[in-house]
Parts: structure tokens; sequence; C-alpha cells
């Protein structure tokens, strides 16, 4: 977004406050571009849908795996996402740190949002991590952490 009333159309875009929301939630996936703008779309999209009979709209973001992903950096810091989705992939090639401190840099630096990891099934995507290695170096420690994601399960 490069306008800040961008973010104020956004959640405007139809449906009308007492009726059931058009979207049921919003994946923030900001893949290129600034960083203005998305801490005030996330405030105006909480503060307008909160008032919906069936709930409000559900926050998740889908940050790059490095900690910390400045395009979002800001939207995360209003505290008002469910979730926040570490992908452990990609040909960004500045994914330096090891799957395993990704996800716990996540999961310490925002406590109130729950924390999941995206993986690649295939091992010719850039950044494969084979079964064994998802298990025993990232799963492993997040059945440990609070603010993991439900559906890890635990023993």
């Amino acid at each position: 977004m490069t306008l800040k009333a961008a973010a104020k159309n956004v959640v405007y875009s139809g449906g009308f406050l007492y009726q059931p929301p058009l979207l049921m939630g919003i994946d923030f996936f900001i893949d290129q571009g600034g960083k203005e703008h998305y801490d005030e779309l996330a405030r105006r999209l909480f503060d307008y849908t909160k008032y919906y009979r069936l709930g409000r709209v559900v926050l998740t973001a889908t940050p790059r795996c490095g900690y910390l992903d400045h395009r979002l950096e800001a939207a995360l810091d209003t505290g008002l996402f469910d979730r926040i989705h570490v992908r452990l992939y990609g040909e960004e090639g500045w994914c330096f740190q090891t799957p395993l401190e990704s996800f716990k840099k996540w999961a310490v630096a925002y406590p109130h949002s729950k924390v999941s990891v995206g993986v690649v099934a295939s091992p010719d995507a850039a950044g494969y991590m084979p079964p064994w290695d998802l298990y025993y170096r990232v799963l492993e420690y997040a059945k440990k952490v609070p603010n993991r994601f439900h559906d890890i399960e635990q023993e």
C-alpha cells in the first residue's frame, strides 16, 4: 500500500456492519513493496469487524522465515494477529537461521499469537526439510511452546 487512505478503503470493500462478514479471515502475505500502513490496516480490520454477530475477522500473517520480516513488523506489533505462519522455505537467499532458531524467535517475540510453520513437500523445492529434521529439530521444541498452533500434537 502506498497511500494511507488505501488502508481505510480496503476495510469498507463491501457488506454492512450488522450483516455477516464477507470474509472470515485475512492473511497478511507481503511478498514485495513497502512496509507502510499495514499496521493501520490491521487496526481498521480489527475495529471494523469486532462487532460482527459471527465474530471478528481472524488476522493472520505469513512472514518470511528470517526473523524479523520488516514488511510485517509494525503490523505484528499491534498484537492483533491470531496466528503467525512462519515460512521455513523460499528462494529469498537470506534465511540464514536454522528452522528451530526461526521458530523460537517468532514464538518468543509474539507470545499472544499462535505460531505455526510452513514447509514444502517436494525435495526439489528451495528450503526443503526432510521429515526427520522437521520433527526432531522443530516440532519437538514447538510442542513445549505455549503459543504453538493447536494442531501440533503432544505425546
